[in-house]
C-alpha cells in the first residue's frame, strides 16, 4: 500500500507542476505588451509654406519664378517641389538650397515655364522639406499624405 501511495503522490505532484506551468504561461502571455511605435507630431504643414509662381518673359523665353514663404515655426534648410506641367505632363523639380528662417521668404528660383506660359498649368505633386532640427518630410499632394523622419 505504501508503494501505491507513493506513486499516487508522485503522479499528483507531476500533474500539479504541469498545471502550475500552464497557468504561469497563460499569465505571462497576458502581460506581454505589444510594441507601439512613438508617433511624433507633424513637424510642419505645407499650408504654412505657401508657394508663389509667376511667369516672366526674358528675351522671348518664358520662365517660372518661384518662391515660398516660411510661415511655420521651424527653419527650413532645403525645400524641393516636384511639379508637373498640365499641358505637356512634363515633370520638373524646383530646388531651394538656402536657409529660410521662420517668418522669412525664400529667394526666387527660375525654371523654364510650361509651353502654355500659364502659371495655372503648374501642378505641385510633392513637397520635400528638410528642417534645421534634423527633420525630413515629404507631402504627396495626390495622396494627401505626409511622411517624415
Amino acid at each position: 500500500m505504501d508503494k501505491n501511495k507513493q506513486k499516487l503522490a508522485l503522479i499528483l505532484g507531476i500533474v500539479s507542476i504541469l498545471c502550475l506551468g500552464i497557468i504561469i504561461s497563460f499569465n505571462s502571455k497576458k502581460e506581454e505588451k505589444m510594441y507601439v511605435p512613438e508617433v511624433k507630431e507633424l513637424p510642419l504643414r505645407v499650408d504654412t509654406v505657401p508657394v508663389e509662381f509667376n511667369i516672366i518673359n526674358e528675351e522671348g523665353t518664358n520662365f517660372i519664378e518661384c518662391s515660398y514663404e516660411n510661415k511655420s515655426s521651424v527653419d527650413i534648410m532645403n525645400f524641393v517641389l516636384e511639379v508637373s506641367f498640365k499641358d505637356t505632363n512634363e515633370q520638373k523639380s524646383i530646388t531651394f538650397n538656402n536657409l529660410v528662417k521662420a517668418g522669412e521668404t525664400s529667394e526666387i528660383v527660375k525654371i523654364n515655364a510650361p509651353a502654355s506660359a500659364n502659371k495655372d498649368d503648374v501642378e505641385i505633386l510633392k513637397y520635400k522639406i528638410s528642417t534645421t532640427d534634423g527633420v525630413y518630410m515629404e507631402y504627396d499632394v495626390k495622396l494627401n499624405q505626409y511622411n517624415w523622419s
